[in-house]
């Protein structure tokens, strides 16, 4: 069985071009802003409703793309309007925080949420430290010491030492412990992540901005990795993978109704931090995962389409689309993102609840 979920990026889409990263705040409007987070909490809870399975929230910061630095808060909010989804702050981006107060904070969640909570542990594209004014080259070492730590302080029974490379705690004693024995599921996304997630028997994901021959060649790296060190391959729920998705009646009113909105996503949204990891990589010996995403931008729908990143179209051919991706990638839990570029919530909330209707019975029964 296939896990569905729902992933939502809180765009602020109000952008007519886009400029150099970061974007001025005096762009933000207040009023609009709430308008949206209250219009997204409600997306989220409808999804609940139409039977997704998981909600997941990624963190960012400093972006016109996603205004939501701080998931924890829209979780705890959800927590309280939900009764069974699993709720997925994807992540915490862990070199930007205190190791200590993300053990905390999802512990607490997952104790509110009687046991809900998927933990997100992922490091963070170049544009999340440049908003903190960190070294990205340095700072993002602290990933893999960071999850160690944090599941060290959910499972301890008695106060420990902790001296690492990175962190050093004289006593480490969290309270509240997790709700979940031993801890709450790990879920982990990004190329960079993929020998961390296999050591650690995480679930691996990978986003809409990945085709699919790129998928494809990191889940086999996972497989590979995981299997040499633990003796035994993965389950399929070990992989995950999320796509734009959008469903209309026919094919052809897909196009029309989502083309727009989708291409605003990559040229607009999307472009400051291309543009700010492609100066990056000119600067420095570093090759990044954004910088190679430029090629998005200047694609039309259907080469999107056709690359794997975005799924559109009748309730037939998306499901046609998602079981064939599922047979070439062996993923197991599906995420999708309906609420992207410029999208309103209308039709957003119209191709959720077909999907719900006419897509997600089919893939609750793929293995």
């Amino acid at each position: 069985m296939t896990a569905v979920g729902l992933l939502h990026e809180t765009p602020y889409a109000d952008m007519k071009d886009y400029l150099d990263f970061p974007t001025p705040n005096k762009m933000f409007d207040p009023q609009k802003g709430h308008d949206l987070y209250v219009e997204y909490l409600n997306e989220l809870v409808y999804a609940e409703e139409l039977g997704f399975e998981i909600i997941a929230l990624p963190e960012q910061h400093s972006k016109q793309d996603n205004i939501d630095p701080s998931p924890n808060i829209l979780v705890s909010h959800l927590i309280g309007r939900t009764k069974k989804v699993l709720i997925l702050p994807y992540g915490a981006l862990l070199p930007l925080h205190n190791p200590i107060r993300i053990a905390e904070e999802y512990a607490m969640l997952d104790v509110l949420s009687k046991g809900r909570l998927l933990a997100g542990f992922v490091h963070g594209g170049l544009t999340n430290y440049m908003a903190y004014g960190l070294d990205y080259l340095k700072e993002r070492d602290r990933f893999a010491e960071a999850w160690d730590l944090i599941v060290k302080a959910w499972t301890a029974d008695e106060p420990f030492q902790w001296k690492g490379k990175h962190y050093q705690f004289d006593a480490v004693s969290v309270w509240p412990r997790p709700y979940q024995k031993p801890h709450p599921p790990i879920f982990t996304a990004g190329g960079a992540s993929v020998s961390a997630a296999a050591a650690r028997e995480a679930t691996f994901g990978l986003g809409f901005t990945s085709t699919t021959d790129e998928i494809k060649r990191l889940f086999e790296a996972y497989r590979e990795m995981y299997e040499g060190i633990h003796g035994k391959a993965p389950s399929s729920r070990n992989l995950a993978v999320a796509r734009s998705v959008y469903v209309a009646e026919t094919d052809r009113r897909a196009k029309e109704e989502c083309e727009k909105h989708l291409l605003h996503q990559y040229r607009i949204l999307y472009r400051p931090s291309m543009i700010a990891n492609e100066k990056f990589e000119k600067s420095t010996s570093a090759h990044l995962y954004w910088a190679s995403r430029l090629f998005l931008t200047r694609e039309e729908y259907d080469g999107i389409i056709a690359k794997g990143n975005h799924i559109a179209g009748s309730p037939e051919t998306v499901t046609n689309i998602i079981l064939e991706q599922q047979k070439e990638l062996g993923f197991g839990t599906f995420l999708g993102l309906f609420r992207f570029g410029s999208l309103l919530h209308d039709l957003a909330k119209h191709s959720m609840e077909l999907f719900a209707e006419e897509v997600m019975p089919n893939l609750k029964r793929m293995g």
